[in-house]
């Protein structure tokens, strides 16, 4: 059901069907019933203080100082003359109707009523030290739509007086970005909550280059659905629909849970953003040039030429099709738009060898004729088209759905397996002519490290560039073009500017991504500074999931897991590697210090000597000296506990969270998906469970209602398990054998990860672990925590203490 058939405003109620039936203005993207949920009956339409509080902000006392459109401030004849500006403005939400915007600008506030057609109307008479800084909108419903709030980061007032032109009057028709929407609340709260400065213009337009891809969108979706949704409501925690938005852990707890649950509804929040004229803002302007399509599963760069052909440069078409092990992209192609939709046909592209495929109707489509049971055939996959659906176009990018069509056809009998769609993507498309320029003085001088490479600029116009995998360095010729930076055949185009130096997109031999370089400071770090928990920033469900514990007696876990305990030292004053399962090495070399935020550039692989690591990549890290960040381990991890009250077990294994039932002497589970750093989420019970605290030695669990918050009664603390250490000589493998029953699917289970150096157990329960030797060895002995062998098969009894097993093997 719409909401929009309780809204009680008679006029905007005809005004909204006759945009309906007819497509005229003045319509917006739904409304929302005036008696407000029962989460946000103390609503208040009044700004957070969390709200201005932000780096514009002058002063912490705020002066209200509501100036009618037709009024002006008289400015005194000895301070510099005010800067003046009407703002003639929209609120997308027709439940903001009747409430009022607020502008706060240095130490003042501006206020101004929404009317029924969703305008509003503000004459800003601004003192000039505060002219030149960016500034928050804040919308609110009034009466008992009061908890509907909206709110956009508008540029400098000097700015947009720029943009208004000699009449000083900016309305929406001029410049877009005067309409405050979902998209514009949700880029604010990702804004605020990742710590982006924005006291500059310049600051401000980096902060809107830093934002996900795609995550305002879909948090945008989110605020879509309480708008439209009678049966929607807002959480428990929060009052209004922008405190919603800035507690980004909850936001995304709800984003991903309905990603789990329904992810087409997902999808039906963003189509009504499309359909809403005063949201899908897609200007009928050419799109001829060089672009960067993100995308969650690549990263391709196109060029659209005038006379309808272009190129294609990717890493990968989809990473659900190709893999890790995708072959470069490099293919042309001709291309149309016709209004929003903007399709690539593409040059002959195959791919070979493809196993299976998962179908947008949530269904495999296997290659292998089971008719023939000789051998297992695979499909050759030819990319037909990209299609894009623009949706809506911000400041710097447009924002689409994208779909790649494709035809799968078995190798042996030529038969079309799989013809149509792969499941389709937000995406963002971004025209590099957008991206700021830079001067060469930028760049010259400090050394700037990136994912693979690291790079020191001469004004003389070499660099010397030095390769992370293979310590080699290399001088090579180097030019920038307003934004674009060419080294030989790789290229890479500065979008923006951060804390510790520049976001950037590369191309390099033909891989395509979004990164960053880090500009090297001085920095020269104690043993001791590396002491404590390490969790990535910020904390996301997707994000790293790093989380290191560096312990004072050299000991190195990964988070609580036992599974990659092991040592560490520092290499220099920057530097330091760790051992983990004795053969995957990290080093964690420290590019800069800002605040509390670490930014590190870590390389890792297995062992050797000399040591060449796989992978690379940045990360930034905030650290605890109390060991008290609680983020869910991943599937690597295999963690255990004893809840403390009761001793009753607890095992992570590959992502699997089991619990014991001792009535019926068998491991269960049910099915949790990750939805943010410290909360996981269950599908069949439409519960929270929630990682409500952590220390080096305990956690803190509390399961709830979706809608709900944790209360005391259903906290429970857990107590880190038993370590087994492990000894095992050449020739052979152990495992550690869990079998347990899958509640949500009715099904038993086995898991038997491998174990190198050391694994957990809980406390006081009996384990078994499977020993497996190699082609060619025969199992000589185990021995230890007073285990008896059957077979090949290790029988540990309950264990109250750390101890070690001992496990050797013959050649035969």
């Amino acid at each position: 059901m719409n909401k929009l058939s309780s809204l009680s405003y008679g006029l905007l109620l005809s005004a909204s069907v006759a945009l309906i039936g007819c497509g005229g203005g003045g319509g917006s993207s739904g409304s929302k019933p005036t008696t407000p949920p029962a989460s946000s009956a103390a609503a208040s339409s009044v700004v957070a203080s969390s709200i201005v509080a932000s780096s514009v902000v002058a002063s912490s006392v705020v002066v209200t100082s509501s100036i009618a459109p037709s009024s002006s401030a008289a400015a005194s004849s000895s301070a510099p003359a005010n800067m003046q500006l009407t703002i003639q403005g929209v609120a997308a939400a027709e439940a903001l109707a009747g409430g009022e915007v607020v502008f706060t600008i240095g130490s003042k506030t501006y206020k101004a009523p929404i009317d029924n057609a969703l305008k509003y109307n503000m004459l800003l008479d601004v003192p000039a030290q505060d002219s030149s800084a960016p500034f928050v909108a804040v919308a609110t419903g009034s009466a008992g739509n009061s908890w509907v709030q909206l709110a956009r980061l508008y540029p400098s007032v000097k700015s947009l007086v720029e943009k208004a032109g000699s009449d000083k009057v900016l309305n929406a028709e001029e410049y877009s970005g005067l309409t405050i929407t979902p998209l514009s609340t949700a880029e604010y709260a990702e804004i605020k909550s990742k710590q982006f400065p924005f006291a500059t213009d310049e600051e401000r337009t980096s902060a809107l280059f830093s934002l996900h891809p795609i995550r305002a969108l879909e948090q945008a979706a989110m605020v879509e659905r309480l708008l439209t949704d009678v049966d929607i409501h807002l959480p428990a925690q929060t009052k209004t629909t922008l405190d919603y938005l800035l507690n980004a852990n909850l936001a995304e707890t709800h984003l991903e849970a309905l990603r789990v649950t329904n992810e087409s509804t997902l999808n039906d929040s963003v189509a009504q953003i499309q359909a809403d004229p005063l949201q899908a803002n897609v200007p009928a302007e050419k799109i001829i040039g060089n672009y960067f399509l993100e995308a969650l599963n690549a990263n391709y760069y196109l060029t659209l030429n005038a006379d309808g052909t272009g190129t294609l440069t990717a890493a990968t078409l989809h990473a659900k099709v190709e893999g890790n092990s995708a072959a470069e992209v490099v293919t042309n192609f001709t291309w149309v738009r016709t209004g929003n939709a903007v399709s690539l046909t593409l040059n002959e592209l195959t791919r070979a060898d493809i196993k299976d495929i998962y179908t947008p109707s949530n269904t495999w489509a296997t290659c292998d004729d089971y008719n023939t049971l000789s051998e297992i055939e695979a499909c050759d996959v030819r990319f037909n088209e990209i299609q894009l659906d623009l949706i809506t176009k911000t400041e710097n990018h447009y924002l689409a759905n994208l779909k790649i069509l494709v035809t799968f056809t078995r190798k042996n009998n030529g038969a079309i397996v799989y013809e149509g769609a792969l499941d389709p993507q937000l995406a963002r498309v971004l025209n590099v002519e957008n991206l700021v320029a830079i001067n060469r003085d930028a760049l010259i001088g400090a050394e700037l490290v990136g994912v693979r490479y690291s790079y020191v600029f001469n004004s003389n116009g070499t660099v010397k560039q030095k390769d992370l995998h293979t310590q080699i360095e290399t001088t090579r010729d180097w030019t920038l073009e307003k934004n674009r930076v060419v080294i030989g055949d790789s290229q890479f185009w500065v979008s923006h500017k951060t804390h510790v130096g520049f976001g950037v997109y590369s191309v390099d031999d033909k891989r395509v991504s979004a990164s960053s370089l880090w500009r090297r400071t001085s920095v020269n770090m104690a043993e001791s500074d590396w002491i404590g928990r390490w969790s990535t920033f910020p904390k996301e469900a997707f994000g790293a999931g790093s989380l290191y514990d560096v312990n004072e007696d050299k000991s190195w876990r990964d988070g609580f897991e036992g599974q990659l305990a092991g040592s560490w030292s520092i290499i220099n004053g920057h530097r330091q590697t760790a051992l983990a399962n004795g053969s995957w090495r990290m080093i964690r070399d420290m590019v800069s210090i800002q605040g509390d935020k670490y930014y590190l550039s870590i390389c890792q692989g297995e062992d050797a000597t000399p040591f060449v690591p796989s992978a690379c990549y940045l990360d930034i890290e905030q650290k605890s000296t109390n060991f008290d960040t609680a983020v869910f381990w991943k599937n690597w991890s295999h963690p255990a506990f004893n809840e403390k009250a009761t001793d009753e077990p607890l095992v992570s294994i590959w992502g699997y969270l089991l619990n014991y039932d001792k009535y019926k002497f068998e491991w269960t589970n049910k099915a949790y998906y990750p939805v943010a750093a410290n909360k996981l989420f269950s599908r069949s019970a439409q519960t929270i469970l929630e990682m409500t605290s952590a220390g080096r030695n305990e956690i803190e669990l509390c399961e709830y209602q979706l809608n709900d918050t944790c209360n005391e009664a259903n906290k429970h603390t857990y107590v880190r398990g038993i370590e087994v250490k492990l000894n095992v000589g050449a020739g052979g493998e152990v495992t550690y054998s869990k079998e347990f029953k899958q509640l949500d699917w009715n099904a038993y289970l086995t898991f038997n990860p491998s174990i190198d150096k050391v694994f957990m157990v809980p406390k006081s329960m009996s384990q078994i672990i499977k020993i497996t030797p190699d082609t060619g060895y025969v199992l000589d002995s185990v021995t230890g925590c007073e285990g008896h062998l059957n077979g090949y098969e290790y029988y540990i009894p309950g264990l109250t203490a750390t101890c070690e097993i001992s496990v050797s093997f013959t050649k035969i």
